[in-house]
């Protein structure tokens, strides 16, 4: 997977952006990663791996050469950024100035907000393996630094969440009542609830199982009947079905490969 836009150096090594999943061929293709996903590029953009892409490929070595004096300086990363947009030629002043004050907006909040913005923002590209390591370096840090409790619940809920995406079911489980227990609300409930229909490996605790009401519990209960459905009408599985119909070996020769196709993308995401 590539990303192109209207500018494209020769390029023999392309720029690799791990959390999109493409190569960047320009300095304006770069420009775009980083006017686009800012907390994803904050304060960890600039390395050898980039002077070396500027340099040896888009032919811009006093670029790299400034940058990488602006680094061993101290200089502030933001501007750094800054700099990149300004030397791209691909936006203007005006937005330019916007995706200062979004920087700007970012470094006053707390640093553990700030993680957590970017942990959401990888579960957002289904980087989930990623994602779990930044929430799980939130909770481990001691408690005056990891936020307040709320943050707290918030990082347990989307740490479930994620391990939900991934298929551990126990470990979300227990994302979810921790979430739960510091916050009490009832989605936690709802995804506890849920995670004991999927995996039956899975028992909600008597504790949990005595607060939910029957109106709850009738309203999950047709929600989560609802998604299967949909999902069991999806184009996909039909195709799937009419594939083992069949029985054709062009057939079985698709399915296996598209479920190479699920090992890849669970590989990506963990």
């Amino acid at each position: 997977m590539s990303l192109r836009l209207c500018r494209a150096e020769k390029v023999k090594n392309p720029y690799y952006v791990s959390f999109l999943g493409v190569h960047l061929y320009s300095s304006q293709e770069l420009a775009y990663v980083i006017c686009h996903y800012p907390l994803l590029v904050m304060d960890q953009l600039v390395d050898d791996r980039l002077l070396d892409f500027l340099r040896e490929e888009l032919n811009l070595g006093f670029l790299a050469l400034k940058l990488d004096n602006w680094r061993k300086s101290g200089e502030d990363p933001d501007e750094m950024l800054i700099f990149l947009l300004q030397e791209s030629d691909y936006y203007s002043a005006n937005e330019i100035s916007e995706y200062r004050q979004t920087l700007s907006g970012y470094r006053k909040q707390p640093a553990a907000e700030i993680k957590k913005l970017r942990a959401d923002a990888l579960f957002g590209m289904r980087q989930y393996g990623k994602a779990v390591r930044l929430y799980q370096e939130i909770l481990d840090n001691p408690p005056e630094e990891a936020g307040t409790e709320q943050l707290t619940a918030r990082v347990w809920n989307n740490l479930g969440a994620c391990y939900g995406r991934m298929f551990l079911f126990d470990k979300a489980a227990e994302a979810f009542e921790k979430a739960y227990n510091r916050s009490g609300n009832r989605d936690c409930l709802r995804s506890l609830y849920w995670i004991e229909k999927l995996d039956s490996r899975v028992t909600l605790g008597e504790r949990f199982r005595a607060t939910i009401t029957q109106e709850e519990r009738e309203t999950w209960d047709a929600q989560l009947s609802e998604a299967r459905e949909k999902a069991a009408q999806s184009d996909l599985v039909k195709q799937v079905e009419i594939w083992f119909q069949d029985g054709a070996e062009d057939g079985e020769k698709a399915a296996r490969e598209l479920v190479e196709t699920w090992k890849s993308e669970y590989r990506a995401m963990v």
